[in-house]
């Protein structure tokens, strides 16, 4: 009896201290009607901490589109946008983050 509550115990903190991640597609776009050159592909995570009062931190696609003329100084915009919304949780505390990529574009 004492070992099996010990293993209950044992589960029980590994399950809390271990947590999980889920990984959804959140948003996809796509920008295919226009005429313009792929200037390579781009990536941003934004990172969000679940606190008592809301979310803090993070970004947008701005910081996409900021991180693309970082790479490619003739951007223009960035298509073929997918996010990634990815929750990471450990015990009662949880992290969000969205991973956005795309195509920096530049319009012909």
């Amino acid at each position: 009896m004492k070992k099996g509550l010990g293993l209950l115990a044992v589960l029980l903190v590994v399950l809390f201290v271990v947590g999980c991640t889920t990984t959804t597609p959140y948003f996809y776009s796509d920008n295919s009607a226009k005429d313009y050159t792929i200037l390579g592909e781009v990536t941003y995570t934004a990172t969000y901490n679940v606190g008592l009062f809301g979310l803090y931190g993070g970004g947008g696609f701005q910081n996409l589109l900021d991180a693309a003329k970082e790479s490619y100084p003739d951007v223009d915009y960035v298509v073929d946008v997918t996010i990634d919304k990815v929750v990471e949780k450990s015990g009662n505390f949880s992290k969000q983050s969205f991973k956005m990529r795309g195509k920096a574009i530049k319009y012909k």
